[in-house]
């Protein structure tokens, strides 16, 4: 992994800046803490739309935004679509949550 460009740091923030990002991350732990399923009745479903998930959001393509954007899209979206659809919308966000921290975790190109 290599060392982001310089002026991308945490510290290269703004004050301002740094507590919109905190308080964005602690609004949203909430809101994913809230939208945990209070019942598991598709366990088996669940646990293999969250894998193929986490597999599929290691697969980016390549967005023509840019070439020097880098812009990526994940295939996990299709996971995220049909746990929607055969599970509702709270284990749906814990699918895409799952999916969306793989995504930035594995083959970024910066930390």
């Amino acid at each position: 992994m290599s060392a982001p460009p310089k002026g991308l740091g945490w510290s290269r923030l703004p004050r301002a800046a740094q507590v919109y990002v905190a308080a964005v991350v602690v609004v949203g732990s909430y809101g994913l803490a809230a939208c945990l399923p209070l019942d598991w009745p598709h366990s088996v479903l669940f646990a293999a739309l969250l894998i193929s998930s986490c597999l599929t959001s290691a697969w980016k393509v390549n967005l023509p935004i840019s070439l020097a954007s880098g812009a990526t899209l994940s295939v996990s979206y299709a996971a995220n679509l049909t746990a929607l659809l055969l599970l509702g919308p709270r284990p749906a966000v814990i699918v895409a949550a799952a999916g969306a921290w793989t995504q930035c975790t594995l083959k970024v190109k910066f930390r």
